[in-house]
């Protein structure tokens, strides 16, 4: 997502994610360090992130922003997933099908 206005140095920012290693959801916030047109250093934490303006890695001015950027990614990831279980539910028919008719030559030959 492209920036319109970009992130300055001082400003809050907040990211939603599920954690590797953990249960549940969680919002982080952390605050612009040094920032200009290209570029940002975000320090949530003991962490510092360096993101593209243009991309910003899930950082975002509110916690609802956070979470509809969040939202946005599982809901393209789960119609990822989707067209990939079609494809493959496809590949399993064709197999089966194949299979069918390898035991049915067998049986007659």
């Amino acid at each position: 997502m492209t920036q319109n206005d970009p992130y300055r140095q001082g400003e809050v920012l907040f990211r939603a994610f599920f954690p590797r290693q953990g249960e549940g959801l969680v919002i982080t916030s952390g605050v612009v360090v040094l920032a200009d047109d290209k570029r940002f250093l975000v320090r949530a934490g003991s962490r510092e992130e360096s993101q593209a303006q243009t991309a910003p890695g899930g950082w975002r001015r509110t916690r609802e922003e956070a979470l509809d950027h969040l939202d946005r990614g599982l809901t393209i990831t789960r119609t990822r997933v989707e067209a990939d279980a079609l494809r493959l539910k496809a590949k399993s028919h064709c197999v089966r099908k194949l299979r069918g008719e390898l035991s049915e030559e067998a049986r007659h030959g």
